[in-house]
């Protein structure tokens, strides 16, 4: 009986289990940014800004580092 009602159905039924894949997909997407979004705001030592200028203050950092490694060997001083 299972045989015939997958065999005459065949179609439908994989509508239906794409339906149900891309909805479980999407619910689950969802709820993953949510606890994410809760977990950050929970556990967040800094406000944005002040993660901002840190980050941007170690870039510069390493990029000034970078910058100096190459003037001391002398290559590609033109180049920085």
């Amino acid at each position: 009986m299972l045989k015939t009602l997958i065999k005459g159905n065949l179609p439908l039924l994989k509508t239906i289990f794409i339906a149900g894949a891309v909805v479980g997909a999407a619910a689950g997407s969802v709820v993953s940014l949510g606890v994410g979004y809760a977990l950050g705001n929970l556990f967040a030592s800094k406000s944005g800004k002040e993660l901002r200028d840190d980050i941007a203050e170690k870039a510069n950092e390493f990029a000034g580092g970078v910058k100096d490694k190459f003037s001391t060997t002398g290559c590609c001083e033109d180049e920085i």
